[in-house]
């Protein structure tokens, strides 16, 4: 009837990946003290002591995926669908680290960080596909995928030492706030090349052109407090400083690239219960990224120091730092990655409903990369040692990376079995372990794919 032909005309597949991570995430805290050398938290490195400690160390990584897709036959050898791509990754992590020295002393250590990053986007597109022949077939890809980035950081480290008549404190405090927002459009052509209906050889090329606008926002405050103080009888020394640090700065910019990808595989073996692939891929990927980015700078430092000598009587010293920045950066970052795949595919059927499968796949890739950014200073202003300096409208050129070269070479596997638990349901699971001892990584792909 009607509603049989308009259903075998459709076609749905919906795919939804899980992954949950946890791991150690933290900062090695370090301090040196210009009268004694401590580690560890001021224990002494010749002394026996008793300490008490207190660490917690995690970063937790949980994240959605859900891939949908839908395609309606047009004609026989016509084809038109939509797709619709939802990412959701959270991770979230904390170090903390508490350290009081011998209990008959009041030194003690302290480093908290804290550290929350979050990212979705959704991918909308739609596409054709037209069978010119039963060896030939030819596609059109055209869509939008629109993401942001958010990270928030917090950082807090003290600490206090005492020493026979004196003591030292110290305190830093740093708070930033990140926001990358952007949108992506692509248009991607494919064609497949099949010369013999069991599809002995498969081949694709694919060229992709990206264009991407990008906008950043990022906050920091930064704040440093130091004491010292050491007395003996009428002889005493006081300094102490206080810095701070604010930087606001909001940047846009574009991305472009240039994609391309070929594919070729064979199929060595088939019959009914086994089927083995060998392919070669390889990828050719060309960007160039320019930011244009207000940068404005206020940093306030403040020193002084107070001594009473026996032999030279009472001294006093203070200096004012002051450095102020009104600045635009223009950044431009180029790059080149060549990338080249050998992926295995096995294939084993147990019985009508159930079947295994294992993939290995052989990744060399390499970069090239170069970055430069010139600074055109509006205003730069410092104040040092009672002594100022001052200039306007000057440009300054950085070449960070005139040429660098990198490569990869690495392997990959992933296991998974496909269940078909009614005539026209396909349930796949996928699993891709990583053997590490630092980590505990659980991370699977679950597909259904329904036939109406």
């Amino acid at each position: 009837g009607f509603r049989s032909r308009i259903a075998s005309r459709f076609h749905f597949t919906a795919a939804y990946q899980f992954i949950y991570k946890e791991e150690p995430y933290y900062r090695q805290p370090y301090y040196w003290d210009r009268l004694e050398t401590y580690y560890n938290g001021f224990k002494y490195a010749d002394t026996p002591v008793v300490s008490y400690q207190r660490k917690q160390n995690q970063a937790l990584t949980r994240a959605h995926l859900l891939a949908t897709y839908l395609a309606y036959r047009i004609r026989p050898n016509l084809w038109a669908g939509v797709g619709a791509n939802f990412v959701s990754h959270k991770r979230n992590a904390d170090y903390l680290y508490l350290n009081n020295d011998r209990f008959d002393q009041t030194n003690y250590a302290s480093n908290a960080d804290n550290r929350n990053l979050s990212y979705w986007h959704n991918d909308f597109s739609l596409g054709l596909n037209w069978l010119a022949s039963q060896a030939w077939q030819f596609g059109i890809q055209v869509g939008r995928l629109k993401g942001r980035a958010r990270q928030s950081e917090a950082y807090l480290d003290s600490m206090y030492v005492s020493f026979g008549n004196g003591h030292s404190y110290y305190h830093r405090q740093t708070v930033s706030h990140f926001d990358h927002s952007g949108n992506r459009y692509y248009t991607t052509l494919t064609f497949q090349f099949s010369p013999n209906p069991h599809q002995r050889l498969f081949a694709f090329l694919n060229y992709a052109r990206l264009q991407n606008d990008l906008r950043n926002r990022s906050d920091v405050d930064n704040r440093d407090l130091w004491i010292y103080q050491f007395r003996n009888g009428l002889e005493y020394e006081r300094s102490s400083s206080v810095s701070t640090l604010t930087s606001r700065r909001t940047d846009n910019g574009t991305l472009n690239e240039h994609l391309l990808e070929s594919m070729i595989s064979f199929r060595i073996t088939q019959n009914k219960r086994n089927i083995m692939r060998v392919g070669f891929y390889y990828s050719y990927l060309n960007g160039k990224k320019h930011v244009t980015e207000p940068a404005p700078v206020d940093v306030n430092y403040q020193y002084h120091v107070e001594e009473n000598d026996q032999a030279q009587g009472p001294y006093s010293y203070d200096n004012t730092y002051l450095y102020q920045e009104d600045k635009t950066l223009y950044w431009t970052y180029r790059y080149t990655r060549y990338s080249l795949q050998m992926p295995i595919y096995g294939w084993h059927k147990v019985n009508r409903n159930l079947a295994f499968f294992v993939i290995i796949n052989k990744v060399w890739t390499a970069w090239k990369t170069s970055e430069k950014i010139d600074a055109y200073y509006k205003d730069w202003y410092k104040l040092t040692n009672n002594q100022e300096t001052h200039k306007q409208n000057f440009i300054k050129r950085y070449e960070l990376q005139p040429g660098q070269n990198a490569t990869k070479d690495s392997s990959d596997l992933a296991l998974g079995f496909e269940v078909r638990p009614i005539k026209n349901v396909l349930v796949r699971y996928l699993i891709n372990p990583d053997w590490d001892d630092s980590s505990h990584i659980s991370q699977w792909w679950l597909s259904i794919y329904l036939n109406l």
